[in-house]
């Protein structure tokens, strides 16, 4: 499995389509094999939907999508966990032990962003 945690200096980044950079964990089971960040070289949800898609990713986890990104991974089979702060490696962790905290509804709460 392939998690996306969208990052600045480790902690998970609040805007999902203007991320810096992110991390791309490989799991197995309930253990993180690898880790490697990646710089972003665009931004808005465009870019970072097809980077996810790319990758081959099965989970990302953030602080806010715009309902664009949430529908165009959803109908990708690719769950999304949003409203999600603090260190990124940590929520992986949580997401892998079942107790990540998110909010289910985020993509309601969040600003619909026109790129």
């Amino acid at each position: 499995m392939k998690i996306l945690v969208p990052i600045e200096n480790g902690m998970i980044y609040q805007h999902f389509g203007h991320t810096p950079a992110f991390r791309l964990y490989d799991v197995e089971g309930n253990t993180v094999l690898h880790t490697k960040d990646y710089v972003t070289t665009g931004h808005g949800h465009v870019v970072m939907c097809q980077i996810v898609l790319d990758l081959g990713v099965n989970v990302v986890i953030a602080g806010g999508f715009g309902m664009p990104v949430q529908k165009t991974l959803s109908s990708n089979g690719i769950q999304i966990y949003g409203g999600v702060s603090g260190r990124a490696d940590d929520a992986v962790l949580a997401y892998l032990a079942g107790t990540l905290a998110y909010d289910p509804d985020i993509a309601k709460q969040h600003c619909e962003c026109h790129h």
